[in-house]
């Protein structure tokens, strides 16, 4: 399938065609999220609390599911037996499943969760992790899309360091008004030659070549919507629930 894009003009690529999918390009992976039900040989759903992929949430299997072609996660404001926290939310990762190294394109499109100006607390990403078991961050981390609070700001950030727990990063920011009533497309491509990030295939953000360790590994992607934490603060009183992050595709291709 060749996927469209909605939102922008593209910028050096064939109009309405995925970043990930333009001529000189092969799709090594894709999810679509068809049929009913989550590709479990592809993905896992995180069960988990108070943790990167979800913060001050609690991750539910409940809170994923797969309807009318695409995957949607939604956080609510609920008491549930077992968590902490007031609120419960959903994280995929595709770690030991899917993943792949060298030469890459990255794309996931998505409508972001949240209601424009009462979406304090939220924080929607779309990330890389190496599917190693190396220290953070001696191998990379690309953060592909993140957004606080529904400011209506996509970041894209490279972490990366020599040493565990000392963390370098290279973010950059585009605005994307209908962030939560349009699919946009939210990609990276990296290569020896440096990291990049766009939106609708138009770059906003690139940096020097990063370390050359992130080659000789692979990567793996996980989709989550976390609720709290340091960046956006806490989930305030007038957040709306229930927010749904809808994600249309996710697609990973390579240098032909």
């Amino acid at each position: 399938m060749i996927h469209t894009i909605v939102g922008a003009a593209l910028l050096g690529g064939v109009l309405g065609v995925s970043f990930c999918e333009e001529p000189g390009w092969n799709v090594v992976w894709k999810d679509d999220f068809n049929g009913n039900a989550l590709d479990m040989t592809s993905w896992t759903i995180l069960e988990t609390q108070g943790d990167s992929r979800v913060r001050d949430a609690c991750g539910r299997k409940e809170n994923i599911q797969v309807v009318n072609g695409s995957l949607v996660i939604t956080s609510k404001r609920e008491t549930v037996e077992g968590c902490k926290y007031n609120f419960t939310t959903g994280a995929i990762q595709s770690e030991g499943k899917k993943f792949w190294q060298g030469h890459t394109r990255v794309c996931v499109s998505a409508k972001l969760p949240g209601t424009p100006g009462k979406a304090k607390g939220s924080w929607p990403a779309h990330w890389l992790m190496p599917n190693t078991s190396a220290c953070w961050p001696t191998n990379g981390e690309i953060d592909i899309l993140e957004m606080i609070n529904g400011d209506g700001q996509a970041h894209g950030t490279y972490h990366w360091s020599d040493t565990c727990s000392q963390d370098h990063a290279h973010s950059g920011y585009a605005t994307a008004a209908d962030w939560a009533s349009t699919f946009h497309e939210y990609s990276t491509e990296y290569s020896t030659s440096g990291l990049s990030f766009q939106v609708d295939s138009k770059q906003t953000s690139a940096s020097l070549p990063p370390q050359e360790t992130m080659y000789n590994v692979p990567y793996y992607a996980i989709l989550q919507t976390a609720l709290g934490g340091s960046w956006p603060g806490p989930v305030a009183p007038d957040t709306v629930f229930p927010m749904t992050h809808t994600i249309d595709y996710i697609v990973v291709s390579q240098k032909a």
